[in-house]
């Protein structure tokens, strides 16, 4: 069953992201897949292998999603990880909720315990805005604010779309600039991702994002700040039966301190 434009436009700027450190990171690993008309809950696990004397990154966690109508998603997750070093916890919630045909908006935020890499606190604002006769150009934009364990805090701006074409590919681009103090340091990044799949089959989504950061912590009490970086990462989510199956991700991320290549692996069961 093809889901309607309408629908789908809630999922791909919403889930398809980054799993980088970066100086805003974002925690959702999942690839787009059309929601299903009640939810989901998935678990899964990652490791990551860093270059130089880094330690390994290693990653559990527990997401899901609640339709508690036709107009109104809910969407919660948990993760325990370990990262240069040291380990913490982090939770998030968000709801998305579609206002009419042409526009929906969401809001988010995640909080954490322990871990010096992860936010204190972090809050997300994204409208999107669907155009041409079959609604199948999603254009959104961003706000977020991100306060950091270690010293430093930024301001984020966000401009993406997503083009669905009728089957199987959607395409997307965007930009996420972020101004960040103490220093006003200013960084922007670019990101183009291309996803070819169908719903209860399965989706595979290349994604590439390169630009700069402006803070990141990689110690206790220690930072690199305003340096280029690089991401490339591949997501393969697959049905095995028509409401259970897997989601595996694979990536490689690289700045001038070290370069980190990992694995995750999801299972999923809707309902």
């Amino acid at each position: 069953m093809t889901m309607p434009i309408a629908r789908r436009g809630l999922l791909l700027l919403a889930t398809v992201a980054s799993a980088s450190a970066s100086a805003a990171p974002d925690y959702t690993i999942e690839p787009p897949t059309p929601m299903p008309r009640n939810g989901y809950i998935e678990a899964g696990l990652g490791h990551h292998r860093l270059s130089g004397a880094n330690p390994d990154w290693n990653d559990v966690y527990v997401r899901g999603q609640y339709e508690a109508s036709t107009s109104t998603y809910f969407t919660g997750e948990a993760a325990h990880q370990r990262h240069f070093g040291g380990s913490g916890s982090v939770f998030g919630a968000g709801v998305t909720h579609i206002f009419d045909d042409d526009w929906y908006g969401s809001l988010g935020g995640i909080a954490s315990s322990g871990g010096f890499f992860l936010p204190r606190w972090r809050a997300d604002a994204t409208l999107h805005r669907k155009f041409l006769e079959a609604r199948n150009l999603d254009v959104r934009l961003g706000m977020g604010h991100n306060r950091a364990k270690e010293t430093y805090t930024d301001r984020i701006y966000s401009l993406g779309a997503a083009y669905y074409f009728d089957a199987p590919w959607i395409a997307e681009g965007g930009v996420t600039l972020n101004r960040s103090t103490p220093g006003d340091v200013s960084s922007r990044r670019g990101f183009g991702a291309l996803t070819w799949g169908r719903d209860k089959s399965h989706y595979l989504t290349l994604r590439h994002e390169v630009g700069r950061e402006a803070y990141q912590i990689v110690g206790s009490g220690s930072a690199i700040s305003n340096f280029s970086s690089r991401e490339t990462a591949a997501v393969w989510r697959q049905w095995v039966t028509n409401q259970t199956g897997f989601n595996l991700r694979s990536s490689y991320y690289s700045n001038p301190s070290y370069d980190r290549a990992g694995l995750e692996i999801g299972i999923f069961s809707e309902f």
